[in-house]
């Protein structure tokens, strides 16, 4: 029969669980270009973002994309797009966004 292993000194280190590996595409197939490039100063979507890391839930990369594209600002200060329809697969964190 097979001795068994004493468990004392042969504890191993405790490891860090390793970073989920996201796998997909941040940005869509269809999708309206912006009329200008994208910045603090011409999307609100950069604020939704930092706000979402300070109360401690970070957007993923496709939400982050997308509320950086979707909060385009017009030349006039107000919102590009009135209407925005996002069509995502179950359980990619439409809830959460």
């Amino acid at each position: 029969m097979p001795q068994k292993a004493s468990s004392k000194g042969s504890a191993k280190p405790a490891r860090k669980p390793a970073a989920k590996k996201l796998y997909g595409k941040t940005a869509p197939r269809l999708w309206t270009p912006p009329l200008r490039p994208l910045n603090r100063h011409t999307s609100h979507g950069y604020e939704l973002a930092s706000f979402a890391e300070l109360i401690g839930e970070p957007l993923l990369p496709w939400q982050r994309w997308l509320a950086i594209h979707a909060l385009e600002l017009a030349q006039g200060g107000g919102y590009r797009f009135r209407i925005i329809l996002v069509l995502v697969a179950r359980q990619n964190g439409k809830s959460s966004f």
